[in-house]
């Protein structure tokens, strides 16, 4: 964890493969298109089961999930 706030990444021990890697906003424009994009949060209005809800994607469409942090209105693009 020490090294992906220090150099913003996370490489593979003995390797130059990058595991992880800190992308600027927005990060959608990283994502494939067509992505269902869900925002989670404790302070959120609405409490969903996750397992139905994703439940109703199909196998073909990608699925992308984060832990949203900050007001939930200013989330664009976050079903």
């Amino acid at each position: 964890m020490s090294q992906l706030l220090q150099k913003l990444s996370i490489t593979a021990v003995g390797k130059r493969e990058k595991l992880l890697n800190v992308v600027k906003n927005p990060v959608t424009r990283y994502l494939p298109v067509g992505a269902w994009k869900i925002g989670l949060s404790f302070s959120a209005d609405k409490s969903v089961n996750l397992f139905d809800y994703v439940a109703k994607s199909s196998d073909d469409e990608p699925l992308v999930c984060g832990w949203c942090h900050g007001p939930w209105k200013d989330r664009q693009g976050i079903h």
